[in-house]
């Protein structure tokens, strides 16, 4: 939040599905290694891929490229990225289409049993950043693709990453909670009357209600008893999982509720 820079890459290449490989995207994705190097030599990479055979021929050409430092790079298949974390992810997804220009319907284990957590998990490995390295665009997914889950899921992804490095994703205002008083906020309150605190509301976030500011930079989450726990599942929801995912995104924040603001407690 507090860093000016977008989290996320986009190359777009016009690789060839061929043999179960690209070998364009596999060229591409050893570059953006060896540019997030020299960028950022002390971060570790974690380069992702779709498809064993792509991994292997990325291993391959990394060992052949004196430029790359071996020692702080992993090349990895989907099925075997859970509990790994990095600082930085490539994503080569290899598949593209072939020589005819035809894009087949067989994305390999992301259209099998399991799939969509696959993704999920390959798509939250990143502390830093994420590159997606690329020959498909959202727009090359046919409907029949899409009747797998794991593969529309994958459609969705791309997408997100093309709006977000456009800049085509916006705030929006969330929908204000039916039995619930808009009025009656505790947060909308507290911006009124503590400006100086440089407390800036987020409508259209579930994680907090609140973000203070100190220096121009986020400083905390501030989290109130209004709508956000009014919706939630249950208790634990609110009290255990919520601030539990909080900690691991390192937001430190505070919980305070309205008896205490008509207590006159400072925030």
């Amino acid at each position: 939040m507090n860093d000016p820079e977008i989290p996320f890459n986009l190359v777009k290449v016009e690789g060839v599905w061929e043999r179960q490989t690209n070998y364009m995207e596999a060229e591409a994705t050893v570059e953006e290694i060896i540019a997030l190097q020299q960028k950022n030599p002390q971060d570790s990479i974690g380069v992702i891929t779709f498809n064993y055979f792509q991994m292997e021929l990325i291993k391959e050409l990394i060992q052949k490229e004196p430029r790359v430092d071996l020692v702080n790079v992993w090349v990895k298949n989907i099925e075997n990225v859970q509990g790994d974390e990095f600082d930085r992810v490539i994503f080569s997804i290899g598949y593209a289409k072939n020589k005819t220009g035809r894009l087949i319907s067989n994305f390999g284990l992301l259209s099998k049993q399991g799939g969509v957590n696959r993704l999920n998990v390959a798509v939250t490995r990143a502390r830093k950043s994420i590159t997606l390295v690329t020959s498909l665009s959202s727009r090359d997914f046919k409907e029949s693709h899409l009747k797998n889950r794991g593969v529309g899921l994958l459609k969705q992804y791309i997408e997100f990453v093309e709006r977000k490095v456009s800049g085509k994703i916006r705030q929006k205002e969330m929908s204000p909670i039916k039995g619930y008083q808009y009025n009656w906020y505790l947060k909308n309150r507290l911006i009124k009357e503590s400006a100086r605190n440089r407390l800036v509301f987020f409508s259209e976030s579930k994680w907090m209600d609140l973000a203070k500011v100190e220096n121009d930079q986020f400083a905390s989450a501030l989290l109130t008893d209004d709508d956000r726990m009014y919706t939630a599942t249950s208790a634990k929801e609110s009290f255990a999982y919520h601030p539990i995912q909080l900690k691991k995104k390192n937001w430190p924040y505070s919980l305070y509720f309205t008896r205490q603001y008509w207590m006159g407690i400072s925030f």
